[in-house]
């Protein structure tokens, strides 16, 4: 395998299943269905150039997945709050509530409120920028977006209280907590 060559851009945007735009359309408005495409489909894993590039020669050995997890928000904000085909309650609850509420951690995450481990997106709606990959945090070295433009940034993250991300600088190392789930409440 040539490890310095990037595969066609077919392969690096190749995931299982297919999004077909009727569906997707019909689904944007329904917080419960858009929180399944994004998240349910546990097998969505970026894969590196060089995992694409088994398929060159035989498309169906191309592993499927894609990275997305790092431009999940921005997209959906860009695409779903602007053009208003969601609100941006039903924005929070996508990213938020309802994947917490899934995994079986809701009401510990999701959630604002007393008592909950919260994590925080600090959005600037008018930090607009193009998606690059160049610019992502991610290993697999593509974004499927490459060039889209987007309305808005993460300004900040904050991490238990503590500011982990600033302007696209990750400032803290890993601090994962290990949260038990309980049953899916979705």
């Amino acid at each position: 395998m040539n490890f310095g060559a990037k595969p066609s851009p077919g392969a690096c945007s190749l995931r299982r299943p297919s999004l077909q735009e009727d569906r997707t359309s019909r689904v944007l408005s329904q917080s419960t269905c858009l929180t399944h495409l994004l998240y349910k489909p546990l097998r969505r894993i970026a894969r590196l150039f060089w995992q694409k590039d088994a398929g060159r020669g035989d498309f169906t050995r191309i592993p499927g997945g894609l990275p997305g997890v790092e431009t999940r928000g921005e997209l959906l904000y860009t695409y779903g709050v602007t053009t208003r085909k969601i609100s941006l309650a039903t924005m929070c609850r996508v990213l938020s509530e309802n994947p917490a509420k899934l995994y079986g951690m809701f009401p510990r995450k999701g959630v604002l409120q007393a008592g909950a481990d919260a994590d925080i997106v600090v959005y600037d709606p008018q930090a607009d920028h193009l998606l690059r990959a160049e610019d992502m945090t991610s290993l697999a070295g593509y974004t499927p977006y490459e060039g889209f433009p987007i309305r808005g940034g993460i300004r900040q993250v904050w991490l238990r209280g503590r500011l982990a991300v600033e302007d696209g600088f990750v400032l803290a190392g890993p601090d994962g907590k290990y949260i038990s789930r309980g049953k899916c409440s979705l």
